[in-house]
């Protein structure tokens, strides 16, 4: 048994990923040689696959190039999205010196606001998920997020470019999220309101 390496010598062929396995028998001849043992079409194919397989040993390895991901952006809230979160009890008839957005209680909704009827201040009455006309949405209960839609909403209705001031009126579990409602106002837009008005909670710094 003879290997091919043993078989064709360099310069004649070179073939290192040949092992000692790969191996093929002679005829008994004395004088057989690679032009008689091997067809010239085996040998072509071998140099060419021998080729290959240098060629792509010295051939540069392809680095993976990072993949841009485009930052995600917040969800853009339309008007009327935003008329679901504030109700309007309407604009006074001698104008409005103050828009007061009110946040009930845990268990309210914004029906507990509708018969107030202020002479100077429009009342904007907060309408939470899972609330009255918005009973089949899901619920939100991060205070923090519920803060973040309200201020946004105020933002998209024109609230913060408007001259006429706003007032937070919040009791109980309302105080809390309008006690964050100010604080993201502030931060993120750059506004204060007027008035706050808290009761029923105790301060969250305590």
């Amino acid at each position: 048994m003879l290997s091919l390496n043993d078989l064709f010598p360099p310069p004649f062929l070179s073939l290192p990923w040949l092992s000692s396995t790969h191996s093929l028998t002679l005829p008994p001849s004395s004088g057989c040689g690679p032009s008689c043992c091997v067809p010239p079409q085996v040998i072509k194919a071998l140099e060419a696959h021998a080729a290959d397989a240098a060629a792509a040993k010295s051939a540069p390895v392809a680095t993976a190039q990072p993949v841009f991901q485009a930052p995600r952006r917040a969800a853009v809230m339309t008007e009327a999205v935003a008329q679901k979160w504030l109700l309007s009890n309407g604009k006074p008839s001698g104008g409005a010196k103050a828009r007061m957005i009110c946040l009930g209680w845990a268990g309210s909704n914004a029906g507990v606001f509708k018969t107030w009827d202020l002479k100077t201040v429009e009342v904007i009455k907060v309408e939470l998920p899972a609330r009255n006309a918005r009973f089949n949405e899901k619920p939100i209960h991060d205070v923090n997020l519920l803060a973040k839609k309200i201020a946004q909403a105020c933002s998209v209705l024109g609230y913060y470019e408007s001259k006429i001031p706003l007032v937070i009126l919040g009791h109980s579990f309302g105080a809390m999220i309008g006690l964050h409602l100010a604080r993201v106002m502030k931060q993120e837009y750059n506004y204060v309101p007027k008035v706050c008005v808290f009761g029923g909670c105790r301060p969250l710094h305590r």
